[in-house]
C-alpha cells in the first residue's frame, strides 16, 4: 500500500513539473510572438517614414521612404546621410528587415516649423507643407501651450532672397 502511495505522489510530482514545464512554454511563446507582433508593427513602413539601416554593401543609411514594394519587403529610401558619403542624396532599395522605422519627433517650435515650411516650399511637398502650416497656426492661437515660442519674427519668407540658378 505505502509503495502504491508513493508511486502516486512520485506520478503526481512528475506530472506537476511537466505542468509547470507547458506554463512556461506557453508564457515563452505569448512574448515571442507579442515581440514579432511589435516587430512587424514598427516595419510597416509607408512613404515619408523617415528610417535607419544598412545597405546591400553594408552602408550604414538614414533617410526617408520613398516607395514600398507591393509585397511589403524591400523599400525605396532617399538617403540623407550614411557613412558613405557618395551615397548620400541617392534613392536606394534595400530589404526591410534591415531597415528600421524612427520614430516620429513633435515639433512645436515656432522657429523649426517655420524652417521645416521653407524646406516642404523647396521640395514642393504640398502635403508637408500643409501639416506644418496647422502645427504652425495651432501654435499661434494657443501661444501658452508652447512652452519655448520664439522671439523670432520673421516677416517674410527667408527663401524668396535666394537664388536657385
Amino acid at each position: 500500500n505505502n509503495v502504491r502511495d508513493i508511486d502516486l505522489v512520485f506520478s503526481l510530482h512528475k506530472m506537476y513539473i511537466l505542468l509547470i514545464q507547458l506554463i512556461t512554454i506557453v508564457l515563452i511563446l505569448n512574448e515571442h510572438k507579442r515581440g514579432v507582433k511589435e516587430m512587424v508593427e514598427n516595419n510597416l513602413f509607408k512613404n515619408g517614414d523617415w528610417v535607419q539601416g544598412k545597405s546591400r554593401d553594408g552602408e550604414l543609411i538614414h533617410g526617408f521612404v520613398e516607395n514600398v514594394s507591393d509585397n511589403r519587403e524591400i523599400v525605396k529610401v532617399n538617403v540623407v546621410e550614411s557613412d558613405n558619403e557618395k551615397a548620400v542624396g541617392k534613392s536606394i532599395w534595400i530589404p526591410s528587415k534591415w531597415t528600421e522605422k524612427l520614430p516620429d519627433l513633435e515639433i512645436s517650435n515656432e522657429t523649426h516649423l517655420l524652417a521645416l515650411i521653407d524646406l516642404a516650399l523647396l521640395s514642393k511637398d504640398e502635403t508637408w507643407f500643409m501639416e506644418l502650416s496647422g502645427k504652425l497656426e495651432s501654435i499661434k492661437i494657443h501661444p501658452k501651450m508652447n512652452a519655448r515660442k520664439s522671439e523670432v519674427f520673421i516677416p517674410e519668407n527667408r527663401i524668396a532672397k535666394l537664388d536657385f540658378k
